[in-house]
């Protein structure tokens, strides 16, 4: 059986067996799934008018540093990147064959 290291990442848990998705932390419990909910109950207990003035105050950053004219470069290289070999590779699930034809190995 193939390592978790050269499976797609985006693989469905629905699609593998159960004891396959739980040793790959996507399956019910486990330490990811008690990481994520510890994570969770922290921020639902930071109250609602908080959350939404640091969500506004990191949005004026955002817009001080550029952020719209970064997301219009950054598209550009995007479609640029997307024809690459190992790009390619990378989205058809090979992840070693990609980072090899990336570092020329």
């Amino acid at each position: 059986m193939a390592s978790a290291q050269h499976e797609k990442p985006h693989a469905a848990a629905a699609n593998e067996p159960p004891h396959r998705a739980q040793s790959l932390g996507r399956g019910g419990g486990g330490e990811l799934d008690a990481r994520v909910l510890a994570v969770a109950e922290r921020i639902a207990g930071v109250p609602a008018e908080l959350l939404q003035i640091n969500k506004r105050s990191v949005h004026r950053a955002m817009e001080i540093m550029g952020i719209r004219t970064g997301i219009r470069a950054g598209s550009e290289l995007q479609g640029l990147a997307a024809k690459l070999p190992a790009v390619q590779a990378l989205l058809q699930g090979d992840a070693v064959a990609s980072v090899k034809q990336a570092t020329g190995n």
